[in-house]
């Protein structure tokens, strides 16, 4: 989606909560993402299809998009990012960044936020998310769905993420010969508290 789609998407999704902050919430986002190749910036952006690497600021910033869900906090919010923020594509092509760019790949620090929220992500921060060509998906999202399937989603987001983590891991090995290992943030808020949680 473009960045105003996106945008427009991500506002009607807060005003949804804010209105209803008693309910169990769900955000997923597919797409490209890269992190920040100013070490002065410890951010993260989701890139929208018209926008570019070069210009971060008509990207989406994960940092932003974090304390925008954290000041309204509503009872549940479980985030999946299925996107590479190491700056390659899905094939594991570094993109493209201004000339001025080191080219090196910079992790940013975890970014701190409040709230009900669990943050997971497809891949660690220097690592690609892969596709699964053969299954029509990214490794993580297959192996993510296919958990959900087969416990028609009545599994604790405990044992969702050690389950998703592992498989994700043995198919990225088996099909790409390569890493890819998911991670997840949970707020200063909940602590360990998300790992009892439930999607429904």
């Amino acid at each position: 989606s473009t960045a105003g789609i996106m945008k427009t998407q991500i506002d009607q999704f807060l005003r949804t909560i804010k209105l209803n902050k008693d309910k169990k919430y769900l955000f997923f986002y597919f797409g490209h993402g890269f992190n920040s190749q100013d070490p002065a910036i410890q951010d993260a952006y989701l890139l929208p299809t018209d926008c570019k690497p070069t210009f971060v600021e008509t990207c989406i910033s994960r940092n932003d998009l974090l304390e925008k869900f954290s000041k309204i906090n509503p009872s549940q919010l479980v985030i999946f990012l299925e996107s590479c923020f190491s700056g390659t594509t899905n094939e594991g092509v570094l993109m493209a960044f201004n000339q001025n760019s080191s080219g090196v790949r910079i992790p940013p620090k975890k970014y701190e936020f409040t709230g009900n929220i669990v943050l997971f992500t497809a891949s660690s921060s220097d690592e690609p998310a892969y596709a699964y060509k053969d299954m029509q998906h990214n490794i993580f999202t297959f192996e993510l769905l296919k958990i959900l399937q087969e416990t028609e989603a009545n599994i604790s987001l405990g044992e969702l993420f050690i389950r998703v983590q592992q498989n994700t891991a043995n198919t990225a090995n088996k099909i790409r010969d390569a890493s890819q290992t998911p991670s997840v943030q949970a707020s200063t808020t909940i602590g360990d508290k998300w790992k009892k949680w439930r999607l429904k």
